[in-house]
């Protein structure tokens, strides 16, 4: 019988070490939003300021920084969450192929909704971007709840409703 009690205890902490993994994923994702959003809004603000300082046209500015700082921290995210998917992959022994197609779509919605945002006029960029991620926060987190493997991150559901709702204020 205290095998089986060690067992369980065992298997808990599994259970809440893959929860931490994808918990501290969703922080380093939300810092990471906290940081490039930000950011890219400061550097469209000043953008004839700093294209300027770096001799470059300010379309030219306009179109290359925002993009690298946007893809380093999709990198970033990506980069967190398909490590925590690993891991919790080989301690369950599956294959990461099988949720591959999950992470492409997760991918393609954070992609494609802040690609869509190089489309919006210039005077509402700033506000474009957090309808692009309150936009993908809303998405990801319905398709992350339909699947009942998945940890629900209530935390991305809060996060679209707030910048969906702040984009109208």
């Amino acid at each position: 019988m205290e095998e089986i009690e060690r067992f369980e205890k065992a298997l808990h902490l599994v259970e809440r070490y893959e929860g931490y993994l994808f918990r501290r994923a969703m922080g380093i994702a939300l810092i990471v939003c906290g940081i490039v959003f930000p950011l890219t809004a400061f550097m469209v603000l000043k953008a004839q300021t700093m294209a300027n300082l770096l001799n470059m046209s300010v379309q030219a500015f306009l179109t290359f920084i925002p993009t690298v700082i946007l893809l380093i921290g999709i990198a970033t995210i990506i980069y967190n969450f398909t490590s925590a998917h690993v891991v919790t992959s080989r301690m369950r022994k599956e294959s990461i192929g099988k949720d591959a197609p999950h992470m492409v779509l997760m991918f393609l919605i954070w992609f494609i909704s802040f690609y869509l945002t190089n489309y919006v006029p210039e005077p509402f960029t700033t506000l474009s971007w957090l309808w692009a991620g309150g936009g993908a926060s809303l998405l990801s987190y319905m398709f992350m709840s339909r699947d009942p493997t998945d940890v629900r991150f209530t935390e991305i559901l809060i996060i679209g409703i707030i910048c969906i709702s702040r984009g109208f204020i």
